[in-house]
């Protein structure tokens, strides 16, 4: 602000000249000027400039008044105060800024500076005053501008930085601090190898400048991306996707890197992620011991594990497109048609049988098959046949193939959208990314009211959040941000998903000013993840088909115990329901009581149907099935323990039992829970040996046994099941399934 002029002059000559001539100073200067009596504080000369600051026609018009009167109530103690110690006191020449009113009580901005002066023989203060009202505004404008840009900066998740040409930080946004947990002066102060990790910083010292100096002779403008793992202030890493451009000087010479950086951490965890299971399903499956073939409608094989070799000696890809039914022996052939135009019409049915089928060398080879009909489950869309060799009955050297890879996540080079309101919805800005996300333009995409912009159930969400925030409802101030998932309209009728950061900004007094939102396209992320649940629930799927068509092939060797594993597996659920286990254990458990007498495959049909007792050698064959079963499951790479409760749903609390003779705790909670739904089921039902007992005495059985042979509390839970909630074995249970 430059001194306000004429002041000095002014009061110098007062005492040196005429009234005339003090009053023609008045009127020729280019400040407003007033002059104040000392004892009335009312104003007796005033010239025309200060009559046009305050509203008044003429100078005149002014005289006789209070000059207090036109300063806001608020502000006339405190001016008062100055008016006198500066003027009359003390005269200090003191330049002051303050509101003050016109004669119409319209508040303006005034600089105004008093001194000691006569007029008249009188003591008097001499006041010179400017209007700085535009001034004030544009200072309020500027402020208001800045707020705008400083929330957007530091409510940015993305980090922009500056680098010299030896990567030393000369820049870095706020952003940095929510991102990598380090203040900008923090970042300054870092040596660039401390940065990030030593497998990025010597990636980006050998990639940065070979790819800059190509971008160089190629288009200047280009930039380059590399993923950079950085250090968190906190120990651990953050991936970031970084877009890098040179700087260069008039002729055109490199002199420093700017910089954006984007985490994607999240990105890089989810890829990993989907490898894993991936790996995990495709093991799974490919160490499976049968064959599994997948047909149409038509009998047309769609998929063939590559376990199919051993058992037919040709590769899948022999067989794919092809009828399965040419496979089959003529002896067997029309039984087969027949059984598979009635599977055809009841979805869901299984059916099992043995038939020959020709194996590549011309030989036939006799194998046991289940099949399921999921025509009706979109996810498979076919008969599942699961075959087993019998002449062999080995572990097959390979299950099935790898599954085809289903998605793909986010496209690299997503980028935000930034955009402003007014508080009535209409933009005022969007960056001109709006385009390659949504398909229009920045005009176009300016000129969309919210329902065309959003979809309706979106457009409701961002109605209710301005209504909060006009309300000041919710916590809404100044720079208060709020990230929802909005549905938006694309220019070619689609729509896309996106994550959408608001924030609301305020003016110098605090009323809502605008909107500030910063939008990113996430419909890749919520597309994959619809994709990755689909694909796990169908391999859970065939999975669950497999385990119960396994089940079935034990079941049906020996007549009497058919059902045995599926009541056991009941019961055990109920069990570790009542006793409060995790829905991961009874998963656990449901499994392994499908599959706790797998090994029984092994066991020669005489023994498992022998009417009588069985003796010392055969009762030692028997017991081998634990170990069986356990060598058949060990190599699959289950998400639980399966294989090692079926190897010890035979041993006994005081280390009585099979085949290892663990004791107590040594025992896994799922074999002490099997271990005596299997009694409680085995007992009760009918045996080629023996009759049904009741399940009184079976109970009776446990009970005698507690702490000795079986765990205690499972006991306890078994009896509340079956006398306070009433189980009868065989009922649908309320037990999760195997792979929910």
């Amino acid at each position: 602000m430059p001194p306000i002029l004429g002041m000095g002059n002014i009061a110098a000559k007062v005492t040196r000249t005429s009234e005339q001539d003090f009053k023609h100073l008045f009127d020729t200067t280019l400040d407003a000027a007033e002059v104040i009596d000392a004892e009335t504080g009312r104003i007796v000369l005033v010239n025309q400039a200060a009559a046009k600051i305050f509203g008044f026609d003429s100078p005149e018009d002014m005289i006789g008044i209070n000059p207090l009167d036109y300063i806001p109530e608020e502000d006339r103690g405190w001016v008062a105060g100055m008016m006198a110690e500066s003027m009359f006191e003390k005269d200090l020449h003191q330049l002051l800024e303050l509101r003050a009113l016109t004669r119409d009580r319209r508040e303006i901005w005034i600089s105004a500076m008093g001194t000691r002066t006569e007029y008249q023989g009188r003591l008097a203060g001499l006041v010179s005053m400017r209007d700085i009202s535009d001034r004030k505004r544009a200072e309020e404008a500027l402020l208001t501008s800045e707020e705008k840009y400083r929330l957007l900066t530091e409510m940015m998740n993305d980090i922009i930085w500056t680098v010299d040409l030896n990567l030393r930080t000369t820049y870095v946004s706020p952003s940095i601090h929510k991102v990598l947990g380090f203040t900008p002066e923090e970042r300054l102060a870092q040596d660039p190898q401390t940065q990030m990790t030593p497998e990025s910083y010597a990636r980006v010292q050998v990639l940065l400048p070979e790819e800059l100096e190509r971008e160089h002779r190629a288009d200047p403008q280009r930039t380059v991306k590399i993923d950079v793992e950085y250090y968190h202030k906190n120990g651990s890493t953050v991936w970031m996707e970084t877009l890098v451009s040179g700087i260069r000087d008039a002729e055109g010479s490199l002199t420093a890197f700017h910089g954006v950086s984007r985490d994607i951490t999240e990105r890089k965890k989810a890829d990993e992620a989907l490898q894993i299971q991936e790996r995990y399903f495709q093991s799974l499956i490919e160490h499976t011991s049968d064959a599994i073939i997948v047909v149409d409608g038509n009998g047309i094989n769609r998929y063939i594990s590559p376990s199919v070799e051993p058992i037919f000696g040709f590769g899948p890809e022999e067989q794919l497109g092809l009828s399965m039914f040419e496979l089959v022996h003529p002896e067997y052939l029309h039984e087969v048609t027949d059984t598979y135009a009635r599977l055809l019409k009841t979805p869901g049915e299984t059916v099992q049988g043995e038939v020959q089928v020709q194996h590549k060398d011309g030989g036939w080879r006799d194998v046991e098959v289940t099949a399921i009909n999921l025509l009706h489950d979109p996810a498979i869309n076919g008969i599942v046949f699961n075959i087993r060799d019998l002449t062999e009955r080995k572990q097959a050297e390979e299950a099935i193939r790898k599954s085809e890879r289903r998605y793909r996540l986010l496209a690299d080079n997503s980028t935000d959208v930034i955009w402003t309101t007014d508080m009535n919805l209409k933009t005022t800005y969007v960056s001109p990314s709006v385009e390659r996300i949504r398909g229009y333009s920045v005009e176009e995409a300016m000129q969309a009211t919210v329902e065309e912009a959003y979809t309706p159930a979106s457009a409701t969400i961002i109605l209710g959040i301005v209504k909060a925030m006009a309300s000041k409802k919710e916590g809404w101030q100044n720079g208060s941000t709020k990230v929802i998932d909005l549905e938006m309209k694309c220019k070619d009728g689609s729509t896309i998903w996106t994550e959408t950061t608001i924030s609301l900004v305020h003016t110098s007094d605090g009323q809502p000013d605008c909107i500030l939102g910063v939008t990113r396209d996430i419909t890749q992320r919520k597309q994959a993840e619809g994709q990755l649940q689909q694909s796990y629930r169908s391999v859970q799927k065939v999975l669950e088909g497999t385990i119960q068509a396994i089940t079935m092939m034990v079941e049906t060797r020996d007549r009497y115990t058919a059902g045995h594993q599926q009541r056991a597996t009941q019961l055990a659920c109920a069990i570790a329901q009542e006793l409060g286990l995790s829905n991961k254990q009874i998963q656990t458990i449901r499994m392994a009581g499908l599959l706790h007498d797998l090994g029984k495959i092994f066991i020669p049909i005489e023994i498992l149907s022998k009417p009588g007792q069985l003796n010392e050698m055969e009762f030692a064959i028997i017991k081998t099935h634990p170990r069986a079963g356990y060598d058949i499951l060990k190599n699959i790479e289950f998400p639980w323990p399966i294989a090692d409760i079926v190897l010890q749903h035979h041993e006994r609390m005081n280390g009585s039992g099979y085949p290892s003779g663990l004791r107590g705790e040594e025992i896994f909670i799922e074999a002490r829970i099997l271990a005596v739904s299997d009694v409680v089921e085995a007992m009760s039902s009918h045996r080629p040996y023996r009759p049904a007992i009741s399940v009184e005495a079976a109970l009776k059985e446990i009970v005698q046994n507690k702490d000795i042979l079986y765990d205690s509390d499972v006991v306890n839970a078994c009896l509340r099941i079956f006398w306070e909630k009433h189980l009868f074995l065989g009922e649908e249970s309320t037990a999760v399934s195997v792979l929910s």
